[in-house]
């Protein structure tokens, strides 16, 4: 779940939490250290979705964008050009208020409905992510953010690879049970 607020705050944010289901099980970790957020000087982008395309934006974005877009199948984007001033979105996500003339706020993620209802009593993008993470389950753990205008922002400079995910999720992560919603350590020993 993220959000993006454009003229005048530009501020971008996610929430922390990989998570992955199955019928019974829901699991997930937070604060894995690897964002759902990338900022290479020029364009800022927030995902949700699955961690394997994700993986494949970052790294084009990395590059400066210069090979062909990835298939953008999977998840949903929220990217912003800095210097163009262009916002650019992909696969569920929404604007609001709905008026296209006049682009507000860009909502995208499970949580965006969630985030939205908060936006509209607190117009903070930070704590919309925050109220978020209390309402939708698929959205938790620490808010990460880049604020366009003064640079602020808590993006990790060394990301988790993703590789190490699943390995995280293994040592630190939780496990619900969907239908009990009760919520333990996942911690596995093979």
């Amino acid at each position: 779940m993220y959000l993006v607020s454009s003229l005048p705050i530009k501020i971008m944010a996610c929430d922390s939490r990989w998570s992955y289901e199955t019928d019974k099980f829901f699991y997930y970790i937070d604060d894995s250290g690897y964002d759902k957020i990338i900022y290479n000087g020029v364009i800022v982008a927030v995902f949700a979705g699955k961690a394997n395309v994700i993986e494949l934006f970052k790294k084009w974005i990395s590059s400066g964008c210069k090979d062909t877009m990835p298939n953008p199948n999977g998840i949903s984007i929220i990217a912003y050009n800095t210097l163009t001033d262009e916002p650019f979105t992909r696969n569920h996500s929404f604007t609001y208020p709905s008026n296209k003339k006049i682009l507000k706020f860009l909502f995208s993620g499970s949580g965006a409905f969630d985030a939205m209802r908060s936006w509209e009593k607190c117009n903070d993008c930070i704590k919309s992510v925050e109220n978020a993470c209390l309402t939708d389950v698929y959205t938790g753990g620490s808010v990460k953010f880049l604020n366009v205008l003064s640079l602020e922002h808590n993006i990790l400079s060394e990301q988790t690879q993703l590789s190490d995910l699943f390995d995280l999720l293994k040592e630190r992560g939780f496990v619900m049970r969907k239908h009990a919603k009760t919520v333990e350590y996942y911690s596995r020993t093979d």
